[in-house]
Protein backbone atom coordinates (compact mmCIF):
# COMPACT_ATOMS: atom_id res chain seq x y z
CA UNK A 1 0.00 0.00 0.00
CA UNK A 2 1.17 3.50 -0.78
CA UNK A 3 1.59 5.86 2.15
CA UNK A 4 0.12 8.39 2.31
CA UNK A 5 -2.44 7.39 -0.31
CA UNK A 6 -3.96 10.14 -2.45
CA UNK A 7 -6.40 10.65 -5.28
CA UNK A 8 -4.78 9.81 -8.61
CA UNK A 9 -2.43 7.14 -7.27
CA UNK A 10 -2.14 4.24 -9.67
CA UNK A 11 -2.52 0.71 -8.38
CA UNK A 12 0.45 -1.33 -9.64
CA UNK A 13 -0.80 -3.36 -12.58
CA UNK A 14 -0.38 -7.07 -13.06
CA UNK A 15 -0.26 -9.01 -16.30
CA UNK A 16 -1.53 -12.47 -17.12
CA UNK A 17 -1.90 -14.71 -20.14
CA UNK A 18 -5.17 -16.61 -20.35
CA UNK A 19 -4.87 -20.26 -21.36
CA UNK A 20 -7.37 -23.04 -21.87
CA UNK A 21 -5.56 -24.86 -19.05
CA UNK A 22 -6.43 -22.04 -16.62
CA UNK A 23 -10.05 -22.17 -17.79
CA UNK A 24 -10.17 -25.97 -17.34
CA UNK A 25 -8.64 -25.73 -13.85
CA UNK A 26 -11.17 -23.06 -12.87
CA UNK A 27 -13.99 -25.28 -14.14
CA UNK A 28 -12.71 -28.06 -11.89
CA UNK A 29 -12.44 -25.85 -8.82
CA UNK A 30 -15.75 -24.05 -9.36
CA UNK A 31 -17.64 -27.03 -10.85
CA UNK A 32 -18.79 -24.65 -13.61
CA UNK A 33 -18.50 -26.79 -16.72
CA UNK A 34 -20.55 -24.53 -18.97
CA UNK A 35 -19.63 -25.67 -22.50
CA UNK A 36 -18.86 -22.06 -23.49
CA UNK A 37 -15.79 -22.45 -21.26
CA UNK A 38 -14.70 -26.06 -21.73
CA UNK A 39 -16.14 -27.50 -24.98
CA UNK A 40 -14.30 -26.10 -27.99
CA UNK A 41 -16.70 -27.59 -30.55
CA UNK A 42 -19.77 -26.23 -28.75
CA UNK A 43 -18.15 -22.83 -28.16
CA UNK A 44 -17.06 -22.49 -31.80
CA UNK A 45 -20.71 -22.83 -32.84
CA UNK A 46 -21.76 -20.10 -30.36
CA UNK A 47 -21.79 -16.34 -31.00
CA UNK A 48 -18.40 -16.25 -29.21
CA UNK A 49 -16.84 -18.49 -31.90
CA UNK A 50 -14.57 -20.15 -29.33
CA UNK A 51 -14.15 -20.78 -25.64
CA UNK A 52 -14.16 -17.91 -23.18
CA UNK A 53 -12.88 -17.62 -19.63
CA UNK A 54 -15.19 -17.68 -16.64
CA UNK A 55 -15.86 -14.12 -15.48
CA UNK A 56 -14.77 -15.00 -11.97
CA UNK A 57 -11.21 -15.56 -13.16
CA UNK A 58 -10.95 -11.87 -14.03
CA UNK A 59 -12.59 -10.95 -10.72
CA UNK A 60 -10.02 -13.05 -8.86
CA UNK A 61 -7.23 -11.20 -10.68
CA UNK A 62 -8.75 -7.89 -9.58
CA UNK A 63 -8.84 -9.12 -5.99
CA UNK A 64 -5.21 -10.30 -6.20
CA UNK A 65 -4.11 -6.88 -7.45
CA UNK A 66 -6.11 -5.08 -4.76
CA UNK A 67 -4.74 -7.35 -2.04
CA UNK A 68 -1.22 -6.56 -3.26
CA UNK A 69 -1.97 -2.84 -3.03
CA UNK A 70 -3.95 -2.62 0.22
CA UNK A 71 -2.57 -5.66 2.04
CA UNK A 72 -4.48 -7.08 4.97
CA UNK A 73 -7.17 -4.33 5.00
CA UNK A 74 -8.35 -5.65 1.61
CA UNK A 75 -8.93 -9.09 3.14
CA UNK A 76 -10.70 -7.61 6.16
CA UNK A 77 -12.90 -4.93 4.61
CA UNK A 78 -12.28 -4.52 0.87
CA UNK A 79 -15.19 -4.55 -1.55
CA UNK A 80 -15.58 -4.80 -5.30
CA UNK A 81 -18.57 -2.81 -6.54
CA UNK A 82 -20.39 -2.32 -9.83
CA UNK A 83 -18.39 -4.97 -11.71
CA UNK A 84 -19.37 -5.05 -15.39
CA UNK A 85 -18.28 -7.62 -17.96
CA UNK A 86 -17.78 -5.83 -21.27
CA UNK A 87 -15.88 -8.26 -23.49
CA UNK A 88 -14.84 -11.91 -23.17
CA UNK A 89 -11.38 -13.03 -22.20
CA UNK A 90 -10.21 -15.82 -24.49
CA UNK A 91 -7.39 -18.34 -24.41
CA UNK A 92 -4.25 -16.63 -25.72
CA UNK A 93 -5.29 -13.16 -24.56
CA UNK A 94 -2.61 -11.13 -22.78
CA UNK A 95 -4.37 -9.34 -19.96
CA UNK A 96 -3.46 -6.36 -17.78
CA UNK A 97 -5.26 -5.79 -14.49
CA UNK A 98 -4.99 -2.20 -13.27
CA UNK A 99 -6.64 0.55 -11.29
CA UNK A 100 -6.37 3.99 -9.77
CA UNK A 101 -7.44 5.73 -6.60
CA UNK A 102 -10.30 8.12 -7.32
CA UNK A 103 -10.84 9.45 -3.79
CA UNK A 104 -9.59 9.09 -0.24
CA UNK A 105 -12.04 10.22 2.43
CA UNK A 106 -13.41 9.08 5.75
CA UNK A 107 -10.65 6.53 6.23
CA UNK A 108 -11.49 4.74 2.97
CA UNK A 109 -9.97 4.70 -0.49
CA UNK A 110 -12.23 4.50 -3.53
CA UNK A 111 -10.85 3.12 -6.78
CA UNK A 112 -11.66 2.41 -10.39
CA UNK A 113 -10.37 -1.01 -11.49
CA UNK A 114 -10.29 -2.81 -14.81
CA UNK A 115 -9.11 -5.80 -16.79
CA UNK A 116 -8.01 -5.08 -20.32
CA UNK A 117 -6.36 -6.78 -23.22
CA UNK A 118 -2.85 -5.58 -24.06
CA UNK A 119 -4.30 -3.82 -27.13
CA UNK A 120 -6.35 -1.65 -24.73
CA UNK A 121 -9.79 -3.25 -25.04
CA UNK A 122 -11.48 -3.26 -21.63
CA UNK A 123 -12.98 -6.62 -20.66
CA UNK A 124 -14.11 -5.94 -17.09
CA UNK A 125 -14.58 -2.64 -15.25
CA UNK A 126 -15.59 -1.92 -11.70
CA UNK A 127 -15.08 0.04 -8.55
CA UNK A 128 -13.48 -0.92 -5.28
CA UNK A 129 -13.25 0.52 -1.83
CA UNK A 130 -11.08 -0.34 1.13
CA UNK A 131 -10.24 0.97 4.57
CA UNK A 132 -6.91 2.80 4.69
Amino acid sequence: MLSPMKTGDEIPSRSFRMTQEIIAAWAEVSTDFNPLHVDLEFAQASPFAGTIAHGHIAVSWLCEMLHGFFGRPWLEAGRLLEVKFIAPVRPGDEITVAGKVTAVEGGRAFCEVWVEKIAGQKCVVGKAECRV
